[in-house]
């Protein structure tokens, strides 16, 4: 227990904290205690590092007091860089919001908050300027000249974890906050480790700072005045202040301490009080109107503790609650204490965390925040899209996530579309290629210009369907994503879906997701379908069905990791997409894993064991004649490759064994000049048919009908004479199975 520096001296009047007022709008919640249990249970040495930094703390406020608040040759100055994350929405805020922010946060750090005046009575004396100014950075890490905000289009943006934070700058010279759409932690809106926390574990420093939800930065653009807040309370928590309850998110639950001393032990606020103030004399109890409490306040007559208010409402007899706390939950938050205010300038003199290094006055002129005017910076492109997938000829509508303050001109340069560039600042415009498409974004002002190009962001189908159902895909074919499917890495980072001749459950080739060398919890990854008319499907046929194998780097892996499998499917070209199928933790499923823990580099051979089959019902909405499926997978840190075979669309006869039964072992040569052979093996003897089709979905030769043994056959395609230079498709059907192989005719 902390000893108060309250005294009955100072206490002139009492606040009757009777019935209290709810907040009509949602509750601030913080996860910063439960992030950090989180890392306990990891590291528990965690503990240790924070007691170190709690003894500094004490012997540091003792020291202040001695020598009277005497400070540094160097002002306290915190260089800050905001890492927008977004996916091109309204949660990529702009710049006028983060400077907004900025404002909130060094008013309120330095006493200049103007609602600094609804401080009730008991606290006045004790509010702190704590002398910290925050700056937004005007050089980033590598020296460039920048505006302190960096803004990167992920999926990263709807997960809100430790390891959504990307691209952090060192945090020895910068104070790094992340904005997104989403937070990992359950309610919350932020959450940030305490300097003890993040000191010298592997990985922390890139964890080390605040991440908020966007719509808690500022009070305007996406955020109110209501939740301008959020963002001074979690750097307090940077600063190594705790709940004034103390240290766990359960406010109103039981008194707590957080070991600062003019901070009153408190069960914490959910709400902010409607206080009564009263006191007894000589004559009885007598109410006081909010309007004549400064002048009886200032008169200082002699009032007496009330036993109702010390049972009813306070952890301590005779002291007030501090629920206008900066560190409260309590929506009326306006201030920090005297000590609280030290308490954060001795964590900026500590080691731990490289907290001491931020405000020195060589760190102040290498991140461009001294009273150096530096010239505006070149502004960031980036861009994003209202629709992903589309049609041949379909409308896109491009938006640029480029601050439009910090930009001049505009130019757009397109692949296969209906416009190769544009100055626009949001153009629209149609593809007449399919797969997906390569787009550049150059922008410019006085300062310079950046550009940035993405080939995953649109996908093009066409549309009608390249394929009748019943099909089978085995991916035998090595350049199966470049002749009607797609893989889509959206992040453009290290894991994406690629061929593999390895790991395949039948044939001699799968798809894989190289997950074991994953950075990131929570990536999306798809594969892509073209268009299959489904129309002709009977009734027993109406079933999706695929293998998949699934393992993780470790022994506990599946008990808390977030991989999850979705499919979805389109009939209008990949406009709006239902999900017909989703399995793991994160989709509220069963795990997903199937093939245990594998310490290496994941590969399965085709034995059974290793791998599961998924059927998946194709409801009467489905049969349509042209219909897309989308296999996504979210993969996590920890986990390990995933492979997926044999994806078949329709029930396969039983005369011809599934997928095996008819593989095109080689086309040669391919490309060809002019014949190709073509090698297939049967199983079992069946009715074969082989043919051709060009890009367009339409049959350019029939190669192959009728009947052929078991065992391998041989095929001539006479390409010289009966097609022309392109590039095609060759079917080959046994029975209800197909197998497809892409054929280049130079």
């Amino acid at each position: 227990m902390k000893t108060l520096k309250f005294t009955l001296a100072f206490f002139t009047a009492i606040v009757f904290l009777f019935p209290f007022t709810a907040n009509s709008q949602q509750e601030f919640k913080c996860g910063t205690d439960e992030a950090r249990r989180k890392l306990i249970e990891q590291h528990p040495e965690i503990l240790q590092q924070e007691n170190n930094l709690e003894q500094f703390t004490r012997d540091f406020v003792i020291n202040y007091y001695q020598q009277k608040g005497s400070r540094s040759s160097c002002p306290y100055i915190l260089p800050v860089v905001f890492h927008i994350m977004h996916q091109g929405g309204i949660e990529n805020i702009s710049d006028a919001q983060i400077n907004d922010a900025m404002r909130i946060l060094n008013e309120d750090y330095n006493k200049r908050n103007a609602d600094i005046i609804l401080v009730i009575p008991p606290f006045r004396a004790i509010v702190a300027n704590v002398g910290v100014e925050f700056r937004l950075a005007n050089i980033d890490p590598n020296g460039n000249v920048c505006n302190g905000i960096d803004r990167i289009y992920s999926v990263q943006s709807v997960v809100g974890n430790d390891y959504s934070k990307l691209n952090s700058w060192p945090r020895e010279k910068y104070l790094n906050v992340w904005t997104t759409k989403a937070i990992g932690e359950a309610g919350a809106a932020g959450y940030s480790y305490y300097p003890g926390s993040v000191d010298a574990l592997y990985s922390t420093p890139n964890r080390d700072g605040v991440i908020l939800l966007h719509d808690y930065i500022g009070s305007i653009g996406t955020s109110s005045p209501y939740k301008s807040r959020a963002l001074t309370h979690e750097v307090g928590h940077y600063l190594n202040l705790k709940h004034v309850w103390g240290d766990n998110n359960e406010p109103g639950q039981a008194c707590g301490d957080d070991n600062v001393n003019d901070t009153p032990e408190t069960k914490g606020w959910l709400n902010c009080p409607q206080p009564v103030w009263s006191y007894r004399d000589s004559l009885g109890t007598h109410t006081i109107s909010p309007s004549k409490l400064d002048s009886l306040w200032n008169a200082n007559p002699l009032f007496v503790i009330d036993s109702i208010y010390r049972s009813a409402m306070s952890c301590v007899p005779h002291v007030s609650a501090n629920y206008q706390n900066f560190m409260e939950y309590s929506y009326c938050s306006v201030m920090f204490s005297n000590e609280q205010g030290i308490r954060m300038i001795a964590a900026l003199n500590s080691t731990l965390s490289d907290r001491n290094n931020l405000w020195t006055c060589a760190n102040l002129s290498a991140t461009g925040v001294d009273d150096t005017t530096y010239e505006k910076p070149a502004p960031i492109a980036d861009f994003s899209v209202t629709k992903r997938f589309v049609c041949l000829g379909q409308n896109v509508q491009f938006k640029t996530a480029t601050d439009a303050s910090e930009v001049d001109s505009y130019e757009w340069t397109f692949s296969n579309a209906s416009v190769s560039t544009s100055i626009d600042r949001d153009p629209i415009v149609q593809f007449n290629t399919n797969g997906w498409q390569t787009v550049t974004l150059k922008v410019t002002n006085t300062a310079g210009y950046s550009a940035k190009t993405k080939t995953e962001l649109v996908f093009v189908s066409y549309d009608h369907a390249l394929f009748q159902a019943p099909f089978t895909q085995g991916f035998e074919d090595p350049y199966v994503f470049n002749s009607g499917w797609g893989s889509a890495n959206y992040d453009n980072n290290n894991t994406a879906f690629t061929y593999s001749n390895q790991g395949a459950h039948a044939g001699t080739g799968c798809a894989v997701l190289n997950n074991y060398y994953a950075t990131v919890d929570r990536d999306v990854d798809e594969v892509v379908s073209p268009g299959y008319d489904l129309t002709q499907l009977t009734t027993t046929q109406r079933i999706l069905t695929f293998d998949y194998s699934w393992a993780s780097t470790a022994q506990s892996f599946a008990l808390h990791t977030a991989d999850s499998m979705n499919v979805f499917a389109s009939t209008d070209c990949g406009v709006t997409w239902s999900n017909i199928y989703k399995k793991g933790t994160h989709s509220g499923t069963a795990v997903l894993l199937n093939a245990g823990s594998i310490n290496g580099y994941f590969t399965p051979t085709n034995a059974q064991l290793w791998w599961k089959q998924v059927s998946i019902p194709l409801s009467n909405v489905l049969i349509k004649p042209n219909v897309m499926f989308r296999f996504q997978v979210m993969s996590s840190v920890g986990g390990n490759n995933f492979y997926i075979d044999n994806i078949n669309i329709g029930t396969p006869l039983t005369a011809i064994e599934d997928l095996s039964s008819v593989s095109v072992i080689s086309i040669f040569p391919n490309p060809t000049h002019g014949d190709a052979l073509l090698n297939l093996n049967l199983s079992k003897a069946g009715n074969i048919s082989v043919k051709v089709y060009d890009m367009q979905g339409k049959e350019a030769m029939n190669v192959f009908e009728g009947w052929l043994n078991a065992g391998e056959t041989q095929l001539t395609i006479d390409g010289s004479s009966k097609l022309s230079s392109g590039v095609y498709t060759v079917n080959g059907k046994a029975g209800e199975s197909v197998i497809q192989k892409k054929l280049v005719i130079q």
